[in-house]
């Protein structure tokens, strides 16, 4: 994440938000994501901090130059015969450098530089996880989208139905108890379709909140967001092409997952701490020139002078103890590093599966869909010759209704696999992750 060129580009689209979107256009993922990043308050306080590192390791670089200091001052002695005995001035300047430290501060630059890659790391993991709760918030809005229009469809069918069980009652080829039946089955529809614009509602504010954009939020189609093509990738890979996305998606975490590079930087850091605990047992080697000029009773003096100075420690037992407490923090550090490592290598090998699970589904749950629609429709007109009776077509409608939830499900779910696939390898782009499968 290159924050020098990010950050301006997303302050100026969170500014301006909603101008980018014309009254026609449909708010797509990217957006949303870009929108999101840009109205991170956690995002941009950990951007603070890699600043806050930032100078940290400025300050520490500038141990490394010399101390100068300037002294001036002025006294009076009193009973003098004359002012010119009384007064007194003098200045001076004293100019310290240590020589040698023991490699004390090329390890605390070290320290410091380390700090700054973690508070990089972190910040970049905030990133991620705000494109993952736009993700999140972005797919259940249009999921609930996807909701409310499969249920106004099942009124849509009710009513039609309601309408033809009416028709039939009238010229006597249908009991009342069945126009009866198949009022019910509207109101119970109308009650589907109210419940379902409720969550449409919940979600589009939820995700309007988000990205700081105001209602209403008009959202790209469900099956633009699933791209057919890449399902249909995933859902014919082999074992062996399974295989090898899940070995490629390792090997991109083991590289770019904030988790892991930080579990990395954090052992890198406590080996660290564990050399500068070392060098305490090192001489310190400091030099310093003064230099001071002065005037008392009208005649001027100046003196000049350069000392060395060599320290040794000799409590080597103290030391020992800092180097052997450093010694554990460094084992503790590596532990946690294989276990962020074991850890992310299942979740990406669960991620996997799911998604090639989703994909499936998804093409399978088309092909139910499709087979229940043409079975829905010949059973429609069987209905309206007589030959078939209101509970078959209700049932016909039924599959008609549970296939077409179970697709916008397993669209919901495959969504949410490429985000999560995404954000367990690291990688900040759908097309980054699209590029390793096999």
């Amino acid at each position: 994440m290159k924050r020098r060129l990010l950050l301006p580009v997303l302050f100026l689209f969170a500014i301006l938000g909603g101008s980018f979107l014309s009254a026609d256009d449909s708010l797509t993922l990217d957006q949303t994501r870009t929108l999101a990043v840009a109205h991170s308050k956690t995002l941009q306080k950990l951007l603070l901090s890699v600043d806050s590192a930032l100078v940290d390791e400025k300050i520490q670089s500038f141990t490394r130059l010399p101390s100068i200091t300037a002294t001036a001052g002025a006294n009076a002695a009193v009973p003098q015969p004359s002012v010119l005995n009384a007064l007194g001035v003098s200045a001076g300047v004293t100019v310290a450098q240590t020589v040698y430290d023991g490699g004390r501060s090329t390890i605390l630059s070290a320290i410091d530089s380390l700090s700054t890659s973690i508070a990089r790391e972190k910040a970049r993991a905030q990133y991620l996880g705000v494109q993952a709760a736009a993700d999140a918030a972005f797919f259940t809005a249009v999921t609930a989208a996807a909701s409310v229009d499969a249920a106004q469809s099942d009124l849509d069918d009710a009513r039609a139905n309601q309408a033809l069980a009416q028709a039939r009652m009238e010229t006597g080829t249908l009991a009342r108890s069945e126009l009866l039946k198949a009022e019910a089955e509207t109101a119970a529809k109308e009650t589907a379709l109210v419940q379902a614009q409720g969550r449409r509602s919940v979600s589009e504010r939820t995700l309007a909140s988000l990205i700081g954009l105001s209602l209403p939020l008009k959202l790209e189609s469900f099956e633009s967001a699933a791209d057919e093509g890449l399902v249909r990738r995933f859902a014919s890979l082999t074992e062996p092409q399974i295989d090898a996305l899940a070995t490629n998606l390792r090997g991109a975490a083991e590289k770019y997952s904030p988790t892991i590079v930080q579990a990395s930087l954090a052992s890198r850091q406590a080996r660290s701490a564990v050399d500068l605990a070392k060098a305490g047992t090192l001489p310190s080697l400091n030099a310093s020139w003064s230099s001071s000029v002065g005037l008392a009773g009208g005649n001027g003096t100046w003196s000049s002078a350069l000392s060395l100075g060599l320290s040794l420690p000799l409590d080597v037992w103290t030391t020992q103890a800092n180097v052997d407490s450093k010694m554990l923090a460094v084992r503790q550090a590596d532990l946690d590093q294989e276990e962020s490592k074991r850890t992310l290598e299942l979740e990406i090998e669960a991620s996997v599966f799911d998604i090639i699970s989703a994909a499936r589904a998804v093409l399978s749950s088309q092909k139910a869909l499709d087979y229940a629609q043409s079975h829905s429709q010949s059973v429609q007109e069987r209905y309206r010759l007589s030959s078939a009776s209101l509970s078959d077509l209700s049932d016909a409608e039924l599959l008609v209704s549970t296939n077409r939830t179970a697709l916008i499900t397993a669209r919901s779910q495959f969504l949410t696999g490429i985000s999560s696939l995404r954000t367990l390898a690291g990688l900040e782009t759908d097309d980054l992750l699209i590029a390793i499968i096999p």
